[in-house]
């Protein structure tokens, strides 16, 4: 292409003849350039400043060779400053993605403090549930008559009615059958029942 300019011609005609491959060349490869450039990117408009003064330098006959020579080094150095930046975006990834990274690692990070927290709630009241039996529980406490001593006094008669002593949910209705610890007061009852 920089043979374009070097070449001599007597009439327009002519120099359309010689000059036709070389410009349809720099055409397409601005064109192919252009193409891809986001006009809003300030690196972009760079690229494609330079390309054009490139571009009109190398089709003038007349051109100043150390003007050509600084055209085509910043037309490098905008080419590598946009190269630069789209290598930075890739690497570090675009606005959107960089967004949406961000808020993913976020709700998996409050995902993972909202399970750790369920898990260590559900620990903490079932805990509270073993350590606070009695408050689901009511007990029918049939002891009988007491001695001045404290002892209980029992007949017979109320053997039998201590065998109604049941531990049962306030919500369910008894099953008919004593607790353990009832059962325990029961066998003490009747033992000394028998010792009399």
């Amino acid at each position: 292409m920089e043979d374009a300019a070097r070449v001599r011609f007597d009439t327009l005609k002519e120099r359309f003849e010689k000059t036709r491959d070389s410009i349809a060349k720099l055409n397409e490869a601005y064109f192919t350039v252009a193409l891809r450039l986001n006009p809003d990117e300030s690196e972009a408009k760079a690229v494609k400043t330079a390309m054009v003064a490139l571009a009109q330098m190398v089709v003038d006959p007349n051109r100043d060779e150390v003007a050509y020579g600084k055209h085509k080094v910043a037309f490098v150095d905008a080419a590598n400053t946009l190269l630069k930046a789209e290598w930075v975006s890739v690497r570090d990834g675009e606005k959107t993605y960089k967004s949406a990274r961000k808020v993913a690692f976020v709700a998996v990070v409050l995902l993972f403090a909202a399970a750790v927290g369920a898990v260590l709630f559900g620990r903490v009241k079932s805990a509270k549930k073993q350590a606070e039996p009695a408050q689901n529980v009511s007990v029918v406490n049939y002891a009988g008559p007491q001695t001045a001593s404290g002892a209980v006094r029992t007949t017979p008669s109320d053997v039998s009615g201590m065998a109604k002593l049941t531990t049962r949910k306030r919500d369910e209705p008894s099953a008919g059958r004593p607790s353990v610890a009832a059962q325990k007061d029961i066998h003490r009852s009747a033992a000394k029942v028998d010792q009399r």
